[in-house]
C-alpha cells in the first residue's frame, strides 16, 4: 500500500514504509522526490504539523492509504544572486524587528486571502461571528463581501483549497517566529495573531462543514440544487489539510 502526498496542485504516492519508520526517512524521501531540503518545507497529516524527525510514523497515526500535505516550493529557495538583489524583510533578532514582521504577515493574510475567505463564506451562506470571540474582529470580518455569484462548481473547488493553503503556510510562518520570554508584549502579540488567523480558519472549516450537514453539499463537493448558485450552476467544494 501507499500514502498520498499533496503538494501544491500535484499528488503523488509513495510505498508506505514500516510504521515504525522514523519520520526523518520519510522527509528524506520527499527530499529526494522534489528537490526541496527538509528545512525548507513542512509535512501536515490530519491537522498537525509533524516536527519530531525521531518520532516513528505510528506516533503520527500515518498508514497505508494515510494522505500527507506538503507545504514548500523551489522557487522559495533563492539563489545567491537573487538574494543579493532581494530587499532585506525586518530583522527578527530584535522586538522592534519580530513585532514589525507579524504586522506584515497580518496584513498580507487581510489584503492577499480576506476578500476569497468572504466570498467563500458568503457562498456557503456563513456567518464567520460565529467561529469568533465575541468582541474580537476576524479577518472575514473585515472586508467587504463580495457577491457569490462569481462561483462556479470548479471555482469554488479551487478558492476552498486555495485559502485554507495560504491561511495554513500563514500559520507556519507565524509559528517560526519565536520571541524570547522576556519580550512579553510581542509574544502577546504574536499569540494574538496566531489567534486571528486560525479563528480565520476555524470559519473557512465550519463554513465546509456546515454546508455538508445542512446538505447545501454532497460528499462529492457538488452544491445541490437551490444552494449557492452560480449562473444557473451549482458550487463544488474542495479538500485542504487544517492545522489544529
Amino acid at each position: 500500500m501507499d500514502i498520498t502526498v499533496k503538494w501544491g496542485s500535484e499528488r503523488f504516492t509513495i510505498p508506505f514504509p514500516d510504521a515504525s519508520t522514523p519520520l526523518g526517512t520519510l522527509k528524506a524521501t520527499l527530499e529526494e522526490r522534489t528537490s526541496i531540503p527538509q528545512t525548507q518545507f513542512k509535512l501536515v497529516h490530519g491537522g498537525a504539523i509533524l516536527k519530531d524527525n525521531n518520532a516513528p510514523l505510528s506516533a503520527y497515526k500515518i498508514k497505508p492509504g494515510s494522505t500527507l500535505t506538503l507545504i514548500g516550493s523551489t522557487s522559495s529557495i533563492p539563489s545567491k544572486r537573487e538574494t543579493a538583489n532581494v530587499p532585506a524583510g525586518p530583522d527578527v533578532r530584535t522586538e522592534s524587528g519580530m513585532n514589525a514582521a507579524i504586522q506584515a504577515e497580518l496584513q498580507k493574510v487581510e489584503k492577499t486571502i480576506t476578500p476569497d475567505l468572504t466570498a467563500l463564506l458568503s457562498a456557503l451562506s456563513f456567518s464567520p461571528q460565529k467561529a469568533v470571540s465575541e468582541g474580537e474582529e476576524s479577518a472575514a470580518e473585515s472586508a467587504a463581501v463580495p457577491t457569490a455569484d462569481q462561483f462556479t462548481p470548479e471555482t469554488l473547488k479551487q478558492t476552498y483549497g486555495r485559502v485554507g493553503e495560504l491561511l495554513l503556510q500563514s500559520l507556519l510562518r507565524l509559528d517560526a517566529l519565536t520571541p524570547p520570554t522576556e519580550w512579553e508584549e510581542t509574544r502577546r502579540a504574536r499569540k494574538a495573531a496566531v489567534k486571528q488567523v486560525q479563528a480565520s480558519l476555524d470559519a473557512l472549516d465550519m463554513a465546509w462543514k456546515g454546508a455538508l450537514a445542512a446538505g447545501k453539499l454532497d460528499e462529492g463537493g457538488a452544491a445541490r440544487d437551490g444552494t449557492a448558485q452560480a449562473n444557473g450552476s451549482a458550487k463544488g467544494k474542495g479538500k485542504g489539510k487544517r492545522r489544529r
